[in-house]
Order: structure tokens, then sequence, then C-alpha cells
């Protein structure tokens, strides 16, 4: 753990483990309601093929863009919190 590569491989488990918990209490408002099975033909077939591709596409920008510029400032964010452990002292690890 004291190499960069451990604290940084470290960091993402953790956060991997903390990001599934909003993910799984999500998951089941995306179910279909009352037990319907969604067909081809329940889809939204509001947008034309180029725009659900163009609207794809943009979508795995935005997580390869958000995963790019925002993981480390984020993490750096974390790592300067005081946490407060169950004795009630707060604990920072000074650079």
């Amino acid at each position: 753990m004291n190499s960069k590569g451990g604290q940084t491989s470290f960091s993402v488990l953790l956060f991997q483990d903390i990001a599934v918990i909003p993910i799984l209490a999500i998951l089941p408002f995306l179910a279909a309601s009352n037990g319907a099975v969604l067909t081809p033909s329940a889809h939204n077939t509001d947008f034309a093929p180029w725009q659900r591709a163009l609207l794809v596409f943009g979508i795995r920008v935005a997580i390869v863009a958000g995963g790019r510029f925002l993981i480390r400032p984020v993490f750096r964010y974390l790592a300067g919190m005081v946490f407060e452990s169950a004795t009630g002292t707060g604990s920072r690890r000074d650079r």
C-alpha cells in the first residue's frame, strides 16, 4: 500500500464496492412494471436509427470523459476528508 500503484488500485476497488450500492438500489425502478415483458415493439421508437446511434455514442463519450477527468479529483477530495471512527476521533492521513 505504500506504492502509488497499490494506493490507486485499492482506491478503484473501494470505489467499485461503494458504487454498486446505489446501482443496485436503482435497478428495480428500471424494471418493467406489472411484470410486463418488453418486446421489440414496446421499446421507444420515436428516434430514428441514426439518432439512437448518436445517443449511444454520446453516452459512451460522456462515461469515458467522466472517468478520465473526474475520477482522480474525486479520489483526491475523498483522500483529504476527515473520517470519524467508532471512537469519535477524527483521523486524516497527512502527506
